[in-house]
């Protein structure tokens, strides 16, 4: 399990970019606002910036519960492993 969690959390970060997140707002519904306020305030750099930041964040937020995840996961691993077994 321990082996598959770095693929899960790229998985997860591709699902934010390509699905809605929490059935409230999409990636793409991003990009398309960040366009309509392109075109109607002409500041690319900051509406862009902004969407960009956003994006980051998200990223980051799912790759920071994953990474915990993966430690509590093979600190709990690591915990079975040192228990000596018993000969029954």
């Amino acid at each position: 399990m321990i082996n598959a969690l770095p693929l899960a959390t790229n998985l997860m970060i591709e699902l934010l970019k390509g699905t809605s997140l929490v059935s409230l707002i999409t990636l793409s519904d991003l990009t398309f606002r960040a366009r309509q306020l392109d075109e109607a305030t002409f500041r690319t750099a900051e509406v862009f910036g902004l969407t960009l930041l956003i994006y980051f964040v998200l990223a980051q937020i799912i790759a920071s519960v994953m990474r915990h995840f993966e430690w509590r996961v093979s600190g709990h691993m690591a915990v079975h492993r040192s228990i000596p077994r018993v000969a029954s």
